[in-house]
């Protein structure tokens, strides 16, 4: 090719033979930019131009990864649980108790209902599309704090950790019960919804108290 150095004409070679396929790096973007949008809006009225603005991507290219919205939120509720997981598993020592990852379960999630979704916020808008992905949200959250932390409420029982006559599926209710009233009614009391520590100190403290000795 005339007017390109050898160099030049290789990199160009090089940069004709990748592969033209979907990006995972802008597909979380637009993700990203989904989570961000429900955030601020709640879900029921996102649209995809609203993503496309968030994430700096054209319509064109959301729907080159997604089919349509429907199919865009199924993939932005998955990822949010992706993030929200891997966040646990980050946090949560190898060694730590039953309370701790109590702690930390209930810490991650209101972080997230709190601090990320601005659950006051639309308690008063009265968005009951917030509210619905809320609920279908929170019913895929007990699988995933059984995964999690099956293994510790049998550590916990062989340690004298969990109260005598507690049955491990009962323990494992118990909490899910306690992440799910914390996350739907913690925008509705009077704590400081931006000293989030307190709010999952006095959820926290309420579950170890009943299953725990320590």
């Amino acid at each position: 090719m005339t007017g390109l150095t050898d160099g030049s004409a290789q990199a160009e070679s090089t940069v004709r033979q990748l592969p033209a396929g979907p990006s995972p790096r802008t597909r979380d973007r637009i993700l990203a930019a989904g989570i961000a949008c429900c955030a601020a809006l709640g879900s029921d009225r996102v649209t995809m131009q609203d993503v496309a603005d968030r994430s700096c991507f054209s319509r064109k290219t959301i729907y080159r990864y997604f089919r349509d919205r429907d199919d865009l939120f199924l993939a932005i509720d998955h990822y949010e649980r992706h993030l929200e997981n891997s966040e646990i598993a980050a946090r949560l020592a190898q060694d730590a108790t039953l309370q701790d990852a109590i702690r930390v379960v209930i810490e991650v999630h209101l972080e997230r209902v709190l601090g990320l979704y601005r659950l006051r916020e639309h308690f008063k808008n009265d968005d009951v599309g917030y509210f619905r992905s809320l609920f279908i949200r929170h019913s895929v959250r007990a699988d995933a704090i059984r995964r999690i932390l099956g293994d510790r409420v049998r550590t916990a029982r062989a340690s004298g950790e969990l109260r005598p006559g507690i049955a491990d599926d009962q323990a494992l209710d118990w909490i899910i019960a306690s992440v799910q009233n914390a996350g739907i009614t913690a925008g509705m009391v009077s704590f400081d919804e931006d000293d989030i520590a307190q709010t999952v100190r006095f959820y926290t403290d309420n579950i170890c108290r009943a299953l725990t000795t320590g």
